[in-house]
Parts: structure tokens; sequence; C-alpha cells
């Protein structure tokens, strides 16, 4: 899994996936958003969750 950062006209939006046969499958949508401090803010909050959705990756 990883976490996939995906930039609109007026946001930017942060994924939590994987690829499954070359296709990317979203597991969870963490959030948007368009000022600095809160793209900073979503980018901690889905490292977080990428962490709780696959513990093994702690390690790393």
């Amino acid at each position: 899994m990883f976490i996939r950062k995906v930039k609109s006209r007026k946001s930017i939006c942060f994924q939590i996936g994987e690829k499954r046969n070359g296709r990317f499958k979203l597991i969870k949508h963490v959030g948007c958003a368009s000022i600095d401090h809160e793209i900073e803010a979503l980018q901690v909050k889905a490292k977080q969750e990428l962490q709780e959705l696959n513990p093994c990756l702690n390690n790393k």
C-alpha cells in the first residue's frame, strides 16, 4: 500500500491504495485541501492512516 497525491484544479487530494493488475485500487480517501498548512496536515494524517491500515510498514 502507498499514498497517492492527486492534484486537481483547486485542491490536492490524498488517497491510500495499492496496485492490482497494473491499476490503482483505492482503499481509503483521506481528504482534499487547497491551503498549504492544510495540505501538510492531510499528508501527516495520510501517513498515520497508512500505518494503521498496514502495521508491517512501521519497520521501514
